[in-house]
């Protein structure tokens, strides 16, 4: 089996050349066609002077041309760095000067880098060279870095952190995804870590690439059964708004296989709906940019433990630690620390933050948890949400957690609120029919003790959220501000 993704992906092309590698726009791209536009590709990159070791920046629409573009700069040496199209001109700089780009490729309209040569792939065809790469002697390695993935930035300016195609290939074969030759899979975005390792992942396998055209809810729950989906994966707050839209009883994707649903925000009451209704292809996971999947939970263990990530995959190595770097024993909450050999040992270019995540053959991932004596895991937010208020730490999940168990919330994310000289807690929801009310309040009461229940609830339409699904907490008290608050009488 090849050792470089490149090789690994467009090896299909000898072996299966017909076989679908992406299906976008109602047409087919076979893997004899992938192969082709990739060696195209190439050839522009080549010609344009990106040569092994140059850092290119990706502004791209989801589209076949991204997974293309990416496998062609790998193929002359280049390493992609992919960014969220939406970035702005303040973060696409700040990895300018960091990561020294040598240019950008981009379909988009506006998609400049102040000092960075553009590059523009748009309606790419196939030339008539075939598939000789004999301009180019460079030939991927193990070792080489494909891709330089970017952070969500939600706890503070986005880090870097390198693929190589042995350490993708490494993610994509313990990523406990269940691919076969036969999948296929609607990408997540195409700039974030698990959308790279799941959408390469199916591609090395062999498998096919959905594109869909359906934007809205119903749209893209009929392309689904249209084209056969077999695996997808979404953040919680997207499988929130499809739900309502399924069935209860029965499958309404007979083709489905596995739905993965990762990322935070998931309530006890948004895990028993998607059992009530997937229950056969759900899986629930938690899993980091710097390691890939981490742990992974079925309805098995989802029925005992609405609330867990299931067990730790066997290649993880995981402890929970106290603030003095001592070992927790079972059931007790601390710092998730892990380790995967073959990880990363920094940030790219990032000093600060390699030293405070990456600390003496661990991985530190901020997050806060417990373990089961069965191994089962459970993560129960951020070490920096953890709000202090007159003396007492308070865990924003649990209080969060209490809230969306009341019949009519959503959702809720609570915060830390200064009012008449004294720090309170506040609460954004939103609800399924009409506005916070007393009886909400007195819910909160009823269910929480003293500085745990919010003294203030705003109701809001939407949380902000990054492509991940993870909300923008600071964005979210700036909004929730502005609307109208109600509070105990």
């Amino acid at each position: 089996m090849q050792d470089n993704l490149v090789g690994r992906i467009l090896g299909h092309a000898s072996v299966n050349p017909t076989a679908p590698a992406f299906i976008y726009q109602n047409q087919i791209i076979s893997y004899q066609q992938f192969n082709l536009y990739v060696c195209s590709a190439a050839r522009i990159l080549h010609a344009r002077g990106i040569r092994p070791g140059d850092t290119v920046a990706l502004l791209m629409h989801q589209t076949p041309v991204y997974c293309i573009t990416m496998l062609a700069l790998a193929a002359v040496g280049a390493v992609s760095v992919p960014l969220n199209p939406a970035s702005s001109a303040q973060v696409r700089d700040g990895v300018h000067e960091r990561y020294s780009l040598k240019a950008v490729v981009s379909d988009l309209d506006d998609a400049a880098i102040a000092g960075v040569p553009l590059i523009r792939l748009v309606n790419l065809t196939i030339d008539s060279h075939g598939p000789d790469m004999s301009f180019t002697s460079h030939q991927p390695t193990p070792e080489a870095p494909f891709c330089i993935v970017m952070s969500s930035g939600t706890t503070g300016d986005p880090k870097g952190i390198v693929y190589t195609h042995r350490y993708l290939l490494n993610l994509i074969d313990t990523f406990d995804y269940e691919i076969s030759n036969d999948a296929r899979h609607i990408p997540l975005a195409l700039y974030l870590g698990f959308g790279i390792i799941l959408a390469f992942g199916v591609l090395a396998y062999g498998g096919s690439l959905v594109f869909p055209k359906g934007k809205k809810g119903n749209d893209r729950l009929a392309e689904i059964n249209l084209y056969g989906v077999t695996h997808l994966a979404f953040p919680p707050s997207r499988i929130a708004e499809l739900l309502p839209l399924l069935p209860d009883g029965g499958n309404p994707f007979p083709s489905v296989r596995l739905i993965r649903v990762g990322g935070s925000g998931l309530s006890t009451k948004l895990v028993k709906s998607l059992l009530a209704k997937l229950p056969n292809v759900i899986q629930i996971a938690y899993g980091l940019t710097e390691l890939g999947l981490v742990a992974a939970a079925k309805k098995d263990i989802l029925a005992a433990a609405p609330m867990s990530s299931g067990k730790v995959i066997p290649s993880i190595k995981m402890e929970l630690v106290d603030g003095e770097d001592q070992a927790l024993p079972h059931g007790v909450t601390g710092e998730i620390r892990v380790r995967l050999e073959g990880m990363p040992s920094e940030y790219f270019k990032d000093e600060k933050n390699t030293r405070l995540r990456f600390r003496n053959g661990w991985y530190y991932t901020g997050d806060m948890g417990r373990l089961s004596e069965e191994g089962v895991l459970s993560v129960e937010g951020r070490v920096d949400d953890i709000i202090s208020l007159g003396g007492h730490k308070i865990s924003p999940g649990y209080v969060e957690e209490i809230l969306t168990q009341h019949p009519k919330v959503k959702d809720a994310v609570v915060f830390r609120l200064m009012e008449e000289n004294r720090e309170i807690l506040a609460a954004a929801v939103i609800m399924a029919e009409g506005e916070a009310g007393q009886d909400l309040i007195e819910y909160s009461q009823a269910n929480l003790v003293g500085l745990a229940a919010p003294r203030k609830f705003f109701t809001m339409r939407s949380f902000p959220r990054n492509a991940s699904g993870k909300v923008l907490r600071k964005q979210l008290v700036t909004v929730a501000l502005e609307s109208a608050a109600v509070r105990p009488s």
